[in-house]
């Protein structure tokens, strides 16, 4: 009798450590799509679920503002994730704001993906900057290298939803990554 009593707890406690070690894989998974880091490398798989997030220049960066504005004189696009909120729907927030911009020379963003894995590699037409406010009349512009993972899943007249991952080489790091929904702009 003994004997299937110890058997009876040994089952119990193997079944509990199997339990405990799905747990936490389930757990860490989620907190691998809460997280993102910036890296050299770059794919879709490592575009995080949160909403649109990042460091610009060393500082953390919020998403206020996030357009696709389109140029009729050019015919440029281009996804733009400003930390400042203009005043009206598609104007200019001012010059103390600061942003991720990418843009596509006379070519439209369109459902789908773009993926620029490296820091060396060229996608034609496609350019990646940013601009963080220093004071008064100061801003610093940058065009370092750049990798990106974009995903367009939706476009209609008033709005982009899509998620990303872009990171820049610049000496702070600076990357924005996330799922977005922005408005439409036509200029």
């Amino acid at each position: 009798m003994l004997y299937y009593f110890f058997r009876i707890q040994f089952l119990v406690i193997v079944i509990f450590l199997i339990s405990c070690s799905k747990q936490e894989q389930q757990t860490e998974k989620v907190s691998a799509g809460n997280n993102f880091l910036w890296t050299e490398q770059i794919s879709l798989d490592k575009i995080p679920s949160f909403s649109i997030k990042g460091s610009l220049n060393g500082k953390e960066f919020k998403a206020e503002y996030i357009n696709m504005e389109f140029w009729r004189g050019t015919n440029d696009y281009v996804l733009y994730f400003g930390s400042k909120k203009p005043s009206q729907k598609c104007g200019y927030p001012g010059e103390d704001e600061s942003a991720f911009r990418l843009i596509r020379k006379s070519s439209e963003f369109k459902t789908g993906t773009i993926v620029k894995d490296t820091f060396d590699k060229n996608v034609e037409g496609i350019i990646a900057d940013f601009h963080y406010y220093l004071g008064k009349d100061n801003t610093q512009n940058t065009g370092a290298q750049w990798n990106c993972a974009l995903e367009i899943t939706e476009i209609n007249e008033q709005t982009v939803k899509g998620r990303i991952a872009l990171c820049f080489k610049d000496d702070a790091k600076s990357w924005l990554a996330g799922t977005f929904e922005s408005i439409r702009c036509y200029y």
